[in-house]
């Protein structure tokens, strides 16, 4: 069999940028960089300098809010760094228990992208992470992701790097090469349930198993002053979240407009559209159909904001995407939709019970899809089912007498 080559180039491409080649180039920089912290047995309690790696989406990153708590009681003494992406600093930088959020940029490259991703994050590690003379990184992540968080793990230079993987998956199996040591974790687990067996595995112990969400007092203004004028007198503040990471994964605007009337019709409501500056034209379709009843703020809030005004809001309704666990984290009831088929095995990685909403009040819809894999069928949720599912959590919530 002969190849191209183009072929042949790209498959040596590849092959630099996996992780057993990752160890090859990377690993003889890391040890001319100068001498390690002393090596010595892993202990929470004594650690100094940690490191935490989650390199993912928003809602990922929220469901892992839990751990972060009670990693600081596991690690009273240590100095914890958080590791993510740029975009989602904002939310995480009132987190009392970090000392620093840092931010890698992964930038998007036309072609060869993990070559130019693997070259900026070396040089990110020289210039970030290397002068910080980690102890230990923790990568409390599973093995889909943005941009490998192991990689980030391996090239921080910490001697020991700690992640988790389904013992049952092969999936991702050769990244587990640039950790030293991996606890085994049921890939059907929840990703927030995941975090807490984690820290247990690691000797911590955990005291409370919920999100939690921060922000400073003039998101906190913004958002009281905004919800008293959304919110008249004896009127319910309903969310409606309209975007997701996925064309895939949502939900037709029409379909929210018709689920909203049928609340309007039982009780005093005013509902809010969410989302980011490319849901624009949805939040505008939102306030079409609905008139007085809906006002959208679509691309007008900054991370933050939302949190304190979702924190204030009786109710959310939404695709599954970051700001529906947002509404979970902040204690809000939560309507998810996922396009995720009823039928689709409990390892899948967009199944709700792996990465659902992490709250106390919640409902699931998914469409009625069987036999046709793992894939999103959100269109196919049925209006009906959402109208029920929003009708029975309040009435739950105590917003609809029963």
């Amino acid at each position: 069999m002969s190849f191209s080559p183009r072929t042949l180039w790209r498959r040596l491409v590849a092959w630099l940028v996996s992780p057993p080649m990752v160890r090859w180039w990377a690993g003889p920089q890391l040890t001319l960089r100068g001498p390690r912290v002393p090596a010595r047995p892993f202990d929470l309690k004594n650690v100094q300098r940690l490191l935490v790696v989650r390199y993912d989406g928003m809602g990922d990153l929220v469901v892992m809010t839990g751990f972060l708590r009670e990693l600081r009681r596991a690690a009273p003494q240590a100095k914890i760094s958080l590791l993510i992406r740029s975009e989602w600093v904002p939310l995480m930088r009132a987190n009392p228990h970090l000392d620093e959020v840092l931010a890698f940029k992964a930038e998007a490259y036309p072609s060869y992208q993990l070559f130019w991703r693997h070259r900026d994050a070396l040089a990110y590690a020289r210039q970030e992470l290397w002068p910080r003379r980690f102890e230990a990184v923790l990568v409390p992540q599973t093995e889909f992701s943005f941009y490998d968080a192991r990689i980030l793990a391996y090239l921080s230079g910490a001697p020991v790097r700690i992640g988790w993987a389904d013992p049952q998956s092969a999936a991702g199996s050769g990244g587990r090469s640039l950790l030293t040591q991996f606890i085994a974790i049921p890939a059907q687990f929840h990703e927030a349930d995941k975090g807490y067996h984690f820290l247990e595995a690691l000797g911590g112990q955990v005291r409370e198993r919920q999100l939690e969400l921060h922000w400073d007092s003039a998101a906190d203004e913004l958002a009281a002053g905004m919800a008293a004028r959304l919110q008249p007198t004896g009127c319910r503040l309903v969310a409606v979240g309209l975007g997701a990471s996925q064309a895939n994964k949502l939900w037709p605007v029409e379909r929210f407009v018709d689920v909203a009337k049928d609340l309007a019709g039982r009780m005093p409501v005013r509902f809010v559209g969410i989302g980011g500056g490319d849901l624009v034209a949805q939040g505008e379709r939102l306030e079409a159909g609905l008139g007085d009843l809906a006002v959208s703020l679509a691309g007008k809030l900054a991370l933050p904001q939302t949190a304190a005004l979702l924190a204030r809001c009786d109710l959310f309704v939404g695709c599954d995407s970051g700001p529906m666990h947002v509404a979970a984290a902040v204690g809000t009831p939560v309507v998810s939709l996922s396009g995720c088929p009823t039928d689709a095995p409990a390892e899948y990685s967009a199944h709700p019970g792996r990465i659902g909403p992490y709250c106390a009040k919640r409902r699931v819809v998914q469409p009625p899809v069987t036999g046709r894999g793992t894939d999103f069928f959100t269109d196919e949720i049925r209006t009906a089912d959402v109208r029920e599912a929003v009708h029975s959590l309040a009435v739950e919530a105590g917003l609809l007498p029963a």
